[in-house]
């Protein structure tokens, strides 16, 4: 019984890193370059931006990025952005 446990538990693992992968990818393809996707971790997508401009254009756009990402994969993943401001090559996440 432990072995099935611990193979579904892998298996749970293994689905969530695929889904923040897709989550990141897709999210990278709509940002076109203009911020930085970070990461995404239990419904929460983590986005990196160098200037104000860029936190009130995301702030006016969060909901609609956030559909747009849920619809392009076909279920509510992401349930929120939340924005990291400043000079991210420095940062560790």
């Amino acid at each position: 019984m432990n072995n099935l446990t611990n193979k579904a538990a892998a298996r749970h693992f293994f689905n969530r890193r695929l889904t923040a992968a897709a989550v990141v990818k897709v999210a990278r393809e709509l940002a076109g370059g203009r911020y930085q996707v970070i990461s995404h971790q239990a419904g929460c997508l983590k986005i990196g931006v160098q200037n104000y401009d860029e936190v009130t254009s995301l702030l006016l756009k969060k909901d609609e990025i956030i559909n747009q990402i849920n619809q392009r994969l076909g279920s509510e993943i992401v349930k929120e952005i939340k924005i990291v401001f400043g000079n991210l090559a420095n940062e560790d996440y």
